[in-house]
């Protein structure tokens, strides 16, 4: 399948694919734990989103990110991490670290907080299907 995208399309992040229940989030050496994924199509980048409900604590090792919105902390060289008080997280794989990874980061937080106040989130996890980074 092709897509193709305005000329504008830098400033969109599109699902690809997903969620799709799987185990294993990135970052954290091989693991089991419960998420759904999604992969987003940003440019000619691909970044992978992680969603998960288990209870997954901030290690001493993880940095966190200054110049972002919302409390990342840098888990390896292209994986963040998201950790909500609510106790769901959201780990965002890329092959390429620039300011448009930081922007979909903040984003997809933005929307999942707001979607996340309805009890059938947690139930179900869902991505949106298009990031507008260039609000």
């Amino acid at each position: 399948m092709t897509l193709s995208f305005s000329q504008d399309s830098n400033s969109f992040a599109y699902l690809l694919e997903g969620p799709l229940l799987t185990e294993g989030v990135p970052g954290i050496g091989e693991n089991v734990i419960p998420c759904y994924k999604g992969i987003y199509q940003l440019d000619d980048k691909k970044i992978e989103v992680f969603y998960s409900t288990e209870d997954i604590p901030v290690f001493t090792g993880w940095k966190k990110l200054s110049g972002v919105k919302y409390s990342f902390y840098r888990v390896s060289d292209n994986v963040l991490c998201y950790v909500n008080k609510d106790k769901w997280s959201l780990f965002i794989s890329y092959e390429t670290e620039d300011d448009s990874v930081y922007s979909v980061a903040d984003e997809l937080v933005k929307s999942m907080l707001f979607f996340a106040k309805t009890e059938e989130f947690f139930k179900v996890s869902s991505f949106p299907a298009i990031i507008n980074i260039k609000r």
